[in-house]
C-alpha cells in the first residue's frame, strides 16, 4: 500500500532531488577523471620523450604514446570502481552526495537519512517520532536552500588545468630543443633512401676452378647476374655513386664483406659457393642497419656433372669359374676430366663388404676402355653370387665425384 505520511514525503523530496541530480554528479565525476587523466597522461608522454633523448637509441613515439594512454586511463578506472561501490547501497544516491568536502551538507544529508529510518522503526516511541518529524522538516527546509553549484565539485580542477598548461609548455620547448622530441627521428629523416644501385660501371672477372681448365672470363658494364661453377673466384671493380658512404657486398653463403674505396672506385672479390641473389649495401656512421640496393643481381652455380660409366661387357648375368679371366669393356665420360676407374665386386650386391680394384688411370673427358679381370685376385668362393659394377672418378677438387655403372651378377661355378 502506498505511503501517505507527509513526513515520509519530506524525505522523498530530499531523495528525489538527490536522484535527479545524481546523473549530473556522475557526469562531473567522469569529466573530473578526464581532466586528471589528460594531465597525468600528458606528463607521462613528456617524461618518456625526455627519457628518449637521453638514451642511446630513441624510444619509438608509439611506445611513449602507449605508456601515456595506460596512465591516463587510471583515473577512469578509479572513478568507475568508486561508482560501482556506491551503487551497492540501496540509497546510493544519498551515499554519493555524502562525499562532499562540505561537512555541513554531508551531515545534513546523512541526518535526514537516519531520521527517516528511525521514523519507521516500531521500537521508537510516538513522542520521539513527533520530534523526529520536526527535525526532518528542518532538514528539508535547509536542503531546499542549498544551490547545486555548492553541492558539486568543479568539473575541471583549476590546479589540474594549470598543470596541464605547464606540461604543454614543456612539450613545446622540448620540441624546439630537439626536432625528434615528438618522435620525428632525425636519424630516420637523414637516413639515405635505398637506391636502385650503389655502383655503376660494374666489371667482373670470373676465374673458374683450376680443375675445369676453363679460362677466366671478364664481363664489362654488367648488371651483376652471373652463371659460374662452384668454387669460382669473382673479382671486379665499380664506381661508387656515393663516396660519403661505406660500401659492402652480401653474397650467398658468405658473411657480408666490406669493400675498400679508393678514388671513388671499389674493388670486389668473393668466392661463389651458393646460388642466390647478391647485392651491394651502404652504411653510414649513424646507421645501425645496412642500406641494401634494390637492383636484383643473381648468382647461379652451374653444376659439375657426375661422371657417367656404362658396362658394355659382360652385358648380362653369367656363370664363371674362380680363376676365370673376365673380359671387361666399358665407356666413361665427364664434363671436365676422368681420373681413374675401378672394378667393384660384392656378394649379392652388398656394397658394405665390397672389394675394389683399380682398373684404369685416365686423363680424358671421354674414354672407351677394355681389359681382362683376373677373378683369382678376389676373395670369392664357389657357389657365391657376385655383383660386379664399375666406378669412375672425376678431377673435381677438393673431393672427386664418383659415377657408377649398371651391375651384372656372376655365379661362381661349384
Amino acid at each position: 500500500m502506498k505511503r501517505t505520511d507527509p513526513h515520509h514525503s519530506t524525505f522523498a523530496n530530499i531523495r528525489g532531488k538527490v536522484s535527479r541530480s545524481a546523473f549530473e554528479y556522475q557526469l562531473r565525476l567522469w569529466l573530473l577523471a578526464f581532466s586528471r587523466g589528460l594531465f597525468w597522461g600528458s606528463l607521462a608522454l613528456v617524461l618518456t620523450r625526455f627519457f628518449a633523448l637521453w638514451t642511446v637509441s630513441l624510444v619509438p613515439f608509439s611506445d611513449s604514446l602507449l605508456v601515456s594512454a595506460l596512465i591516463a586511463v587510471v583515473p577512469f578506472i578509479l572513478t568507475g570502481l568508486r561508482l560501482v561501490r556506491m551503487r551497492r547501497d540501496p540509497n546510493w544516491q544519498i551515499q554519493l552526495w555524502a562525499q562532499f568536502d562540505d561537512s555541513i551538507i554531508s551531515e545534513s544529508l546523512l541526518s535526514a537519512y537516519e531520521l527517516n529510518k528511525a521514523l519507521y522503526d516500531p521500537a521508537v516511541p510516538a513522542v520521539t517520532k513527533t520530534f523526529i518529524r520536526q527535525q526532518q522538516d528542518g532538514c528539508w527546509k535547509n536542503f531546499q536552500d542549498i544551490s547545486s553549484d555548492r553541492l558539486h565539485k568543479p568539473m575541471l580542477e583549476r590546479h589540474t588545468l594549470a598543470g596541464l598548461a605547464v606540461v604543454a609548455a614543456v612539450g613545446v620547448m622540448g620540441d624546439r630543443v630537439s626536432p625528434d622530441f615528438w618522435g620525428h627521428d632525425v636519424r630516420a629523416q637523414n637516413r639515405v633512401a635505398p637506391p636502385s644501385s650503389w655502383v655503376k660501371g660494374l666489371t667482373l672477372t670470373v676465374i673458374p676452378p683450376d680443375y675445369t681448365g676453363l679460362p677466366p672470363k671478364t664481363l664489362r658494364n654488367t648488371d651483376g647476374s652471373l652463371e659460374v661453377y662452384e668454387g669460382s673466384r669473382v673479382t671486379g671493380t665499380a664506381v661508387s655513386l656515393n663516396t660519403e658512404i661505406s660500401l659492402g657486398v652480401e653474397v650467398p653463403g658468405r658473411t657480408p664483406l666490406p669493400l675498400s674505396l679508393s678514388s671513388g672506385r671499389v674493388e670486389i672479390g668473393f668466392d661463389a659457393v651458393e646460388t642466390g641473389p647478391w647485392r651491394f649495401f651502404g652504411q653510414t656512421v649513424t646507421d645501425e642497419e645496412p642500406i641494401y640496393e634494390t637492383q636484383r643481381r643473381l648468382l647461379t652455380l652451374i653444376p659439375d656433372e657426375t661422371p657417367t660409366i656404362t658396362l658394355k661387357s659382360p652385358s648380362q648375368d653369367r656363370v664363371v669359374t674362380r680363376d676365370e679371366l673376365l673380359q671387361i669393356v666399358y665407356e666413361a665420360e665427364d664434363d671436365f676430366g676422368l681420373v681413374e676407374t675401378f672394378v667393384v665386386l660384392s656378394i649379392d650386391g652388398d656394397t658394405g663388404d665390397a672389394q675394389r680394384h683399380q682398373f684404369d688411370q685416365l686423363q680424358h673427358k671421354k674414354y672407351r676402355g677394355a681389359g681382362e679381370l683376373d677373378l683369382s685376385l678376389f676373395d670369392v668362393q664357389e657357389g657365391e653370387r657376385i655383383a660386379l659394377h664399375l666406378e669412375a672418378s672425376d678431377n673435381r677438387k677438393p673431393e672427386a665425384q664418383i659415377g657408377r655403372s649398371n651391375a651384372v651378377y656372376l655365379t661362381i661355378e661349384s
